[in-house]
């Protein structure tokens, strides 16, 4: 690290670096599929706001006993029996790699799950996708979901 960092109180130091890694893992978003498939990377989701270390671990152990994975955000709800407040603070952060998805899957897939937009703000996600290309909202053609899709 830092060639100073022996003069930092110890405990000053780890503080600092636990907020760098929520601002860090947050900035990115964790993909909790990559994070069972990956036991290296399931220490990043205690980091991800609103959950921290002992949400982030029953997570992962729900999702692991059901020998299953995230399709989609609202399955965090459903499946995972997570509260509204919780999926409310942390859904921004947790992402799902959707193209990873395919046709394995009967549930529908929002391929803003895969982003950093918070589900509560997709509406206008979609629109500006739809403004972004120039359709005629009245127009056929302005199907938000293939806007989205165009787009990404």
């Amino acid at each position: 690290m830092h060639p100073m960092q022996d003069h930092v109180v110890k405990e000053e130091l780890l503080g600092a670096l636990y907020c760098e890694f929520i601002n860090r893992v947050n900035e990115v978003g964790v993909d909790v599929n990559r994070a069972i498939a990956h036991p290296h990377s399931q220490a990043l989701l205690q980091y991800v706001c609103g959950l921290g270390a002992r949400k982030g671990t029953h997570l992962l152990k729900i999702l692991k006993q059901n020998n299953t994975r995230l399709e989609n955000r609202t399955q965090l709800v459903t499946m995972c029996h997570m509260g509204p407040k919780v999926f409310i603070n942390c859904a921004g952060f947790i992402k799902i790699d959707t193209a990873s998805l395919g046709d394995s899957t009967d549930s529908y897939i929002e391929v803003l799950d895969g982003s950093r937009v918070h589900p509560e703000t997709y509406e206008w996600a979609r629109k500006m996708a739809v403004d972004a290309l120039e359709y005629d909202e009245s127009a056929e053609d302005a199907n938000p979901a293939g806007a989205l899709e165009e787009i990404l």
